[in-house]
């Protein structure tokens, strides 16, 4: 149940938006969502490690790596939001998690990056 529960109409948006996030983030389904992540982003980089030739000598198994990563990527970045709604900027900013989180989300995009201008066009 996401709905704040108090009656009082007067909170703003930002409050709101506060507490929402705040109880999605600290939900049972979030963590288990989040576990989820975890073990997809593990199996990707195990894949990785495992496949000599990253994932290219197949198209089908390319595509399934990318869209997984893609997912992974998108996650990062919901996490990233939700976070920063549940603490607001200044909270957020001053914790060096989540400036680490930031950096990972940029390392994941260049990833995505990486794979549509790269390995497509080798494919």
């Amino acid at each position: 149940h996401l709905a704040p529960t108090t009656n009082d109409h007067s909170l703003s948006l930002a409050e709101r938006c506060r507490i929402y996030a705040n109880r999605l983030q600290f939900s049972r389904q979030y963590t288990y969502i989040y576990a989820l992540f975890i073990l997809v982003n593990a199996g990707l980089l195990t894949w990785t490690v495992i496949e000599a030739d990253y994932p290219l000598g197949h198209v089908v198994k390319f595509w399934i790596f990318v869209i997984s990563d893609a997912l992974v990527t998108f996650f990062v970045l919901f996490e990233i939001v939700i976070s920063f709604l549940a603490q607001g900027s200044h909270v957020y900013f001053s914790q060096w998690h989540n400036r680490f989180d930031l950096a990972i989300a940029a390392l994941c995009i260049a990833a995505l990056f990486g794979h549509a201008v790269g390995p497509v066009a080798e494919l």
